[in-house]
């Protein structure tokens, strides 16, 4: 997808919206899970190694371009975006993470800009750094006293 992410071309959020896929990637498959007294949880989640390329793989949507609907729908909802743009609201954490937002109450549209990799793009990518941590994910479950 050449020229996916050069900001002189103009994207809008529907154009994403009517693009999406499905993908059943989610937050837990990528991260290292700990188990202490008998409960597990994601206590690291690899992509945050990658932020930089993922970054380099979104397009920049200007506010200008989301709908006053869109801007009411999403509000506080980067989940809904996420299934509504990659057909899983499991894949939330990448529209935060794009954005440089740790927390869904933070996601209001304030920024002048909004960032999202297309889902095709996205699906590769998370591919690739699922491939290339195999080991490390499917080896995580640690155990603590």
């Amino acid at each position: 997808m050449a020229g996916v992410s050069n900001p002189a071309n103009t994207y809008t959020l529907e154009d994403f919206v009517t693009a999406g896929q499905s993908d059943k990637l989610t937050y837990t498959n990528f991260s290292i899970i700990e188990e202490i007294n008998g409960v597990k949880f994601a206590s690291y989640n690899i992509l945050s190694d990658y932020i930089k390329e993922l970054k380099q793989v979104c397009v920049k949507i200007p506010k200008k371009n989301i709908t006053q609907a869109q801007l009411a729908r999403y509000k506080y909802n980067p989940d809904l975006l996420a299934y509504d743009i990659y057909g899983s609201t499991q894949l939330e954490f990448v529209v935060l993470y794009c954005n440089d937002i740790i927390d869904p109450k933070d996601f209001d549209f304030h920024n002048r800009y909004l960032y999202l990799p297309r889902a095709s793009v996205l699906q590769q990518f998370l591919s690739s750094v699922y491939n290339a941590d195999y080991q490390t994910l499917t080896n995580s479950v640690m155990y603590g006293n």
